[in-house]
């Protein structure tokens, strides 16, 4: 990230086929993250763990899988203490919005029981956990499911969930959109999707989670990412990034970032820029009485 340079990462063991609309999310282990399900050609029905420290790929051996997460794409997996929450998804002929569990010391699944205003079935949303609660936004089967996007928040103590009244700048509904949580404003970032059809949306929203207040961001119209969904975005030493993705008419490969606020340079680039100048101060000293 500091010398903006891509490097092809050898890896090893056994890892995830091709595939697409798979998720990914931290495991339970420090440096671990999870592959989960996705689309190919024929049924994806695995899992997969990376860690990054030896750059092994792991396959879990999974136990007694719901039959909807036996082949599911365009869901959201989220890690919650030391067990993986999915939402959503579908198989191509169904779409569901279940809450399922899965524990990642004993690889084993569990069907949750839920109470409240719950979201219709969908897939290509987006979910947050923060804390004790899980945000879904968006979304939709073949088109959105509303005018202005929607967001529920499932409450994983109890298993409750609520739909959000938001208010402010309300974003246009959408699918296939991505979100990034940053801790520092308690507030969720959502940027680019599609209306449910061929449109392409290019702008750029913040969620407090709080105020349940939306916020439109201005952005600058000279250096802004192409119209995309499809993509997906992280949170970076205070920057929001956002790579990939797809418009009308190709698959797309750049990185964008937006810096949400000014980020203190860290104390080694402080001391090297000191070591510099004071380098240089020498030099001309010695030029100059000499």
């Amino acid at each position: 990230m500091e010398t903006s340079s891509w490097r092809v990462v050898k890896v090893y063991g056994e890892g995830p086929s091709p595939r697409a609309s798979c998720t990914m999310c931290p495991g339970v282990h420090d440096g671990t993250f999870i592959v989960y399900g996705g689309q190919t050609e024929s049924d994806v029905r695995d899992a997969y763990e990376f860690n990054v420290h030896d750059r092994r790929w792991r396959k879990l051996h999974l136990e007694n899988a719901p039959p909807h997460l036996g082949s599911i794409y365009g869901h959201t997996t989220c890690l919650h203490k030391e067990s993986l929450i999915f939402f959503g998804g579908t198989s191509g002929n169904s779409f569901w919005n279940d809450i399922c569990s899965l524990n990642l010391f004993t690889m084993k699944y569990e069907a949750i029981s839920t109470t409240g205003d719950a979201p219709s079935p969908r897939y290509k949303h987006q979910s947050q956990i923060v804390g004790n609660m899980m945000y879904v936004i968006g979304g939709g089967t073949f088109t959105t499911c509303s005018k202005e996007i929607d967001v529920f928040c499932l409450d994983l103590s109890t298993y409750t969930w609520m739909k959000i009244s938001a208010l402010g700048d309300l974003p246009p509904s959408r699918v296939a959109h991505s979100t990034a949580y940053d801790e520092h404003s308690r507030s969720i970032f959502l940027w680019g999707g599609n209306d449910g059809s061929k449109n392409r949306f290019q702008d750029f929203y913040t969620f407090n989670i709080d105020t349940c207040t939306w916020k439109e961001i201005s952005q600058d119209s000279a250096h802004l990412p192409p119209p995309r969904a499809f993509h997906t975005s992280c949170f970076y030493e205070g920057s929001f990034y956002i790579f990939g993705g797809s418009n009308n008419n190709a698959f797309l490969s750049d990185a964008w970032y937006f810096p949400t606020r000014v980020t203190p340079p860290r104390l080694t680039t402080i001391l090297a820029n000191m070591i510099v100048d004071q380098a240089s101060k020498d030099q001309n000293y010695l030029i100059h009485n000499f």
